[in-house]
This record gives C-alpha cells, structure tokens and sequence, in this order.
C-alpha cells in the first residue's frame, strides 16, 4: 500500500480533502495533509511534503497544490502516483 498525500489549495487547509481521505483511508497505510501555511514558494512547500513522508505516496491536490505536487514530482518522480 502506500501513503496518501493532500495538497491543499491556496485560502484552503486540511478541511479541503478530509472527507474524502477519511473514506479511502481504509485502502492506504496513512493519510498525510501537507502543510502549507509555513512556506512562501512551491519549491518550499514541496520539500517539506517529501521530507514529512515516506514510501509510496498517492497525492491528490488542487489549485496551487497541484502546482506543489508538479514541483514534487521533479525532485521525486517514482515512488509517487498522480
């Protein structure tokens, strides 16, 4: 299995995805919310995300979280599912 990864949205937070990570959290190892609030760019945002998780990682994201996860996805393209 592997661990599912939320990418907030910019003016969102951990509420975004929890609906949906508490129904598929049954079929992941764990459920990570990427912090968002502590960095200024993408490049930032995306380095603590891989440095908070481990393994495979499944990352679900929108708005300027998916625009972290594009940058996520250079510094670590295997190991990770879109």
């Amino acid at each position: 299995m592997a661990t599912l990864v939320t990418i907030p949205g910019i003016m969102s937070d951990a509420r975004t995805w929890a609906p949906v990570a508490q129904d598929l959290e049954p079929n992941v190892d764990a459920v990570h919310v990427a912090d968002t609030t502590k960095d200024a760019t993408l490049e930032a945002m995306a380095t603590r995300a891989l440095n908070d998780t481990i393994g495979d990682l499944i990352v679900m994201a929108h708005s300027m979280g998916g625009a972290s996860r594009w940058k996520w996805a250079v510094r670590r393209p295997s190991g990770s599912r879109p």
